[in-house]
C-alpha cells in the first residue's frame, strides 16, 4: 500500500515543514522502565534503516529548457518511480527529462520531433507521436524507432506504453474494403508489431489511450465510450454516469484494477466490483481526470483545461494549489496552476504546467519523503512505549 500523504502530516515529524537529516519523533514523558525499552530496542532498530527518512525538502521545479535555463513546456508523464518527465516543447520536438539523484535537478534531452506522451515504470522507454513519422518508441540504447503504421493505413500515434516498457498503445487510421478511412485503436509488441484491437461497434472509431504495467490491459474510447479491452474479452464497453451519453477511459493503474476517465462533465473512477463512479468537485465546468497512483488513492487532472485538480481519497476534487500547500510546498511566484497530467506510483512528484511570474512553465511538485509501512508502526510502538504509567 502506497502512503500518499506527506511526511508533514504525520504529527511530531517534521515541524513547520522544516526537513532534517532524519525523522525526529515528538516523544511524550517517558516512564523509565518505558525509556529503557525505548532506547535499547528502538532506537538501535532506527539506527540501522528502517526508519530512516532521507532529508528532502518539498519543492515546486520549474523544468528547463536545451539551455538550463526555464522555458515554455508541456509535461504530459512521469515514470511510475518519479525520476523521468516526458513531453513537449514549443518548437516541437519530443524531450525527457530525468532527475540527477545526486544533485535532484533535471536533465534534458531531445528524443525526435513531434511530443512525447508515454513513458515506461523506470524511465528507459519513451512513446509518443512523430507528428511526420507518427509512432515512435525511444530508448537510451537503441534511439528512435518509428513504429509504423496499420496494414491499409499510412499514419499513427502512440499515447502510452506499458509499465514493463514492452507494450505501446494508440491510434492510427485505416482504409477499409469500401475505401472508407476510419481510426483504430492498436497495441504494439516487438512480437507482433501494430495490431488493431477493434471497435464497440462496427463503423464506428477507437483510440487506445492508457495501458497496465505488463500489456494486458488497454482502455480508451470507441464510439463516444470508454472500453477496456483484455485479449481474452475483447474490447468491452464501459457505460456511462446516469444522464450522460459520452465517456472516454483517459488511464488505468498498474494491475488493472482500477481505470479513469470522464463521462459528459464529470469525472469517473471504475472498478470491477464498484462500476463506474462520478469524480467531481466543488467548482462548475467539466472535471478530466488524467493519471492515478498505483493504488488508485490519489488522482490527478483538471477542471475545463485551466484549473489544475486532485481527488485523494475521496471522490471530491481539490485544487492542486490547495493539495501542494497542505503538503508545505511553496507556491511563490505560481499565479495559476493550469492543468495536472502525471503522478508517480507512489504520489510523491506530481508534474503539470501553469503561470510563473506571467509565463506558462512546467513543473514537477515533490510532496517530500512519503515513509515506508512499517514507519506507522514504529511510530505507534514509539507511542505506547511513552505512555505515562498512572500512580
Amino acid at each position: 500500500m502506497y502512503l500518499n500523504q506527506g511526511v508533514s502530516h504525520l504529527n511530531g515529524v517534521w515541524r513547520q515543514g522544516r526537513t532534517a537529516p532524519y525523522a525526529l519523533l515528538r516523544i511524550p514523558m517517558f516512564h523509565q522502565n518505558s525509556f529503557r525499552i525505548f532506547t535499547r530496542i528502538l532506537l538501535p532498530v532506527l539506527s540501522v534503516g528502517v526508519f530512516v527518512l532521507p532529508s528532502s525538502a518539498q519543492t515546486m521545479t520549474i523544468l528547463p529548457g536545451f539551455d538550463s535555463t526555464p522555458v515554455w513546456s508541456v509535461p504530459n508523464a512521469i515514470s511510475g518511480d518519479g525520476s523521468v518527465i516526458v513531453g513537449g516543447l514549443p518548437s516541437s520536438p519530443a524531450v525527457r527529462w530525468a532527475r540527477d539523484s545526486v544533485t535532484q535537478t533535471y536533465g534534458i534531452i531531445r528524443c525526435t520531433n513531434g511530443e512525447a506522451l508515454g513513458v515506461s515504470h523506470d524511465g528507459s522507454v519513451v512513446v509518443g507521436d512523430n507528428y511526420y513519422a507518427g509512432s515512435f518508441r525511444w530508448t537510451a540504447s537503441g534511439g528512435t524507432q518509428n513504429l509504423g503504421s496499420m496494414p491499409t493505413g499510412w499514419q499513427s500515434a502512440a499515447r502510452g506504453v506499458s509499465g514493463d516498457g514492452l507494450v505501446v498503445v494508440g491510434n492510427g487510421n485505416i482504409v477499409d474494403e469500401f475505401n472508407q478511412g476510419w481510426n483504430r485503436a492498436y497495441r504494439w509488441s516487438a512480437s507482433t508489431g501494430m495490431q488493431s484491437i477493434g471497435t464497440l461497434t462496427q463503423w464506428t472509431n477507437s483510440n487506445a489511450l492508457g495501458v497496465n504495467f505488463d500489456g494486458s490491459v488497454i482502455v480508451g474510447e470507441s464510439n463516444n465510450q470508454a472500453f477496456r479491452w483484455t485479449s481474452g474479452s475483447g474490447m468491452v464497453g464501459l457505460g456511462f454516469l446516469a444522464g450522460q451519453s459520452s465517456s472516454l477511459a483517459s488511464a488505468i493503474n498498474g494491475d488493472g484494477s482500477m481505470i479513469i476517465g470522464h463521462s459528459g462533465q464529470s469525472g469517473f473512477q471504475w472498478t470491477s466490483s464498484g462500476g463506474m463512479q462520478s469524480l467531481t468537485g466543488a467548482y462548475n465546468g467539466s472535471y478530466i481526470p488524467r493519471a492515478l497512483t498505483a493504488d488508485g488513492s490519489v488522482i490527478v487532472g483538471t477542471l475545463g483545461y485551466g484549473m489544475a485538480m486532485v481527488w485523494a481519497n475521496s471522490n471530491t476534487a481539490i485544487t492542486l494549489g490547495e493539495y501542494l500547500s497542505a503538503h508545505s510546498v511553496s507556491l511563490t511566484g505560481w499565479s495559476s496552476l493550469t492543468d495536472a497530467r502525471g503522478i508517480s506510483a507512489d504520489g510523491r512528484y506530481i508534474v503539470g504546467y501553469g503561470v510563473y511570474e506571467g509565463q506558462q512553465r512546467g513543473f514537477v511538485a515533490d510532496i517530500g519523503v512519503i515513509p515506508a509501512p512499517g514507519a506507522i508502526a514504529l511510530l505507534g510502538m514509539a507511542g505506547i512505549f511513552g505512555t505515562r504509567r498512572r500512580r
